[in-house]
C-alpha cells in the first residue's frame, strides 16, 4: 500500500536521526526514537502483523524472559515502585525489530550505515579538537588533562568513558564491516567506513579509557581464531600495529601499569575487586530477587567502613553481570546471559551460513555485529554499559542491522534490494 511505503520513508528518516544523534545528543535521540517507534506501531496495525516471531522466535523469548524476570524482581524487591521505574530503559529492546524491519532492505541498512559513518568522522574531528586544545564546547565541565600531553577526549558525551565504551563498539563493526565487506561495496563506500573506523579507534585510544582498549585487542583475537590460516599474517600484523600504537601514545600504557594494583589488589576501595567482593557479599544475602534495581548503593554502602567518602558507595557492580545478579538476583544474570547466549549463536550460526554460500556482503554484516557485540560485552566485564543509555543504543541498532540480514535465506552473491 502506498500509505506504508510513505510510512516506511519517514520512519527511516527518524531512525537514522536516531543513529547520528546517538554519537552526540541523548535528548535528540531518544525524543527521534520515540516519534519511529509510534510510526512503527502504525505500521504494524495497517498491515495487521507483527513480524519475524517464528523466525527469531528464541531471540524474542530469551528477550521476554530477561525483561519478565526485571517485573517480578522488582514488583517482588523492597522498593517495587522504585525499582520499576529503571525497568522501563528496557523499551530500548523494541530498536531491535524496527531495524530488523528497516534493514531487510539493502538500501536502507547502506544509507544508515554511512551517514552513521559521517556522524562518527565528525565527532572525531571535534576529539582530536579536545585532545589538543582541552575545548568542551558541549559541556561546562573542565577538560581532563591526558597522563602526559594533551587531554582526554569525550567528544559529545558527558563522560569520557561513555565515549570510549562507545566509539570502539562502533570503531570494531565499522573496520570489519569495510574488511569483509569490501568486494560487495563501492569504493566511496569502503573507503568511508573504513576511515570512520580507524578514526573511531584512535578516538577510543585518545580517551585513556581501558576497557575499550581491552575490547578491541579481545576483537582482534577473535577474528584471529575464526580466520585461522587464511588471514592469521593480515591480523597479527594489525594486532601488533595497534599494540604498538598503545605504546607509543604517551600515557596509554601508563594507564594500565601504573593502576594496576589499584584496581585488582582487592584493598583499594575505587579499585574493581574490591567492589567485586563486596558485590559477591550482596548476592549471597540476596540470592533470589537481588537487592532491586535502584537500590545497590545502598546495600553497598553496608559493606564499606562508614567513613568512606561519598564517591565510594557506588552505584554499580562495574560489571553487567554481578551488577544484574545483585539488582535482580541470580536468575536475573542467568537470563542476562542466557539472552547474550542466544543472540551470538544466532548471528554466529548466520554468519557461517552466509560465508559458506560465499555470500560477501551478508558475511559483512554478521561478522561486523558479532564482532562490535563481543567488543560491548568484554567492555561490560568492567562497566555498566547495558544500563547506559548511549552505549546500549549502538547495542541494540547493531543487533537489528544482524538480525535482518538473519532474515533472508542467504543463496551465493544474493542482496536485498
Amino acid at each position: 500500500m502506498i500509505y506504508v511505503g510513505i510510512l516506511n520513508d519517514f520512519l527511516f528518516f527518524f531512525f537514522a536521526l536516531f543513529a547520528i544523534s546517538s554519537t552526540c545528543s541523548i535528548a535528540i535521540a531518544q525524543i527521534s526514537l520515540g516519534v519511529s517507534f509510534l510510526i512503527y506501531l502504525i505500521i504494524i496495525i495497517i498491515q495487521k502483523k507483527i513480524p519475524y516471531i517464528q523466525e527469531l522466535k528464541w531471540l524474542y523469548i530469551s528477550i521476554g524472559l530477561y525483561v519478565f524476570w526485571m517485573l517480578l524482581s522488582s514488583v517482588l524487591g523492597p522498593t517495587p515502585l522504585k525499582s520499576l521505574s529503571f525497568v522501563k530503559e528496557e523499551w530500548l529492546f523494541l530498536i531491535i525489530p524496527m531495524g530488523i524491519y528497516l534493514f531487510r532492505k539493502e538500501k536502507f541498512r547502506r544509507y544508515l550505515i554511512t551517514v552513521f559513518s559521517a556522524a562518527i568522522i565528525l565527532t572525531s574531528i571535534y576529539g582530536l579538537i579536545q585532545f589538543f586544545t582541552g575545548a568542551t564546547w558541549f559541556s561546562s565541565d573542565n577538560p581532563v588533562p591526558a597522563p602526559v600531553f594533551g587531554y582526554r577526549i569525550s567528544g559529545f558525551f558527558s563522560y569520557g568513558v561513555t565515549f570510549g565504551n562507545f566509539i570502539s563498539i562502533a570503531g570494531s563493526f565499522l573496520i570489519i564491516y569495510a574488511f569483509i565487506g569490501k568486494k560487495a561495496l563501492s569504493t566511496k563506500h569502503f573507503y568511508i567506513f573504513l576511515s570512520s573506523g580507524l578514526a573511531a579507534v584512535l578516538m577510543a585510544v585518545l580517551t585513556f579509557s581501558r576497557a575499550p582498549l581491552l575490547a578491541l585487542i579481545v576483537v582482534f583475537l577473535f577474528l584471529l581464531v575464526l580466520f585461522g590460516r587464511r588471514w592469521w599474517k593480515g591480523f597479527l600484523i594489525s594486532l601488533v600495529v595497534f599494540a604498538a600504537l598503545l605504546v607509543i601514545i604517551p600515557g596509554v600504557s601508563d594507564r594500565f601499569i601504573n593502576e594496576f594494583d589499584k584496581e585488582y589488589s582487592g584493598v583499594h576501595q575505587a579499585g574493581r575487586v574490591y567492589i567485586w567482593n563486596n558485590s559477591f557479599k550482596i548476592i549471597s544475602e540476596n540470592p533470589f530477587i537481588g537487592v532491586g534495581k535502584g537500590n545497590f548503593k545502598d546495600a553497598y554502602s553496608v559493606y564499606i567502613p562508614p567513613d568512606s567518602e561519598e564517591i565510594r558507595k557506588v552505584t554499580s557492580a562495574h560489571n553487567d553481570v554481578i551488577d544484574i545478579t545483585a539488582n535482580t538476583g541470580i536468575p536475573g544474570g542467568l537470563l542476562y546471559l542466557f539472552l547474550w547466549g542466544t543472540v551470538m549463536v544466532l548471528l554466529l550460526k548466520k554468519y557461517k551460513q552466509a560465508e559458506q554460500n560465499d555470500n560477501i556482503e551478508y558475511s559483512a554484516i554478521l561478522l561486523a555485529v558479532l564482532c562490535g557485540s563481543l567488543c560491548f560485552f568484554v567492555i561490560s566485564m568492567f562497566h555498566g554499559t547495558f544500563v547506559d543509555d548511549e552505549v546500549r543504543h549502538l547495542l541494540m541498532l547493531l543487533w537489528g542491522i544482524g538480525f535482518s540480514a538473519y532474515q533472508v535465506d542467504i543463496k551465493p552473491n544474493e542482496q536485498v534490494k
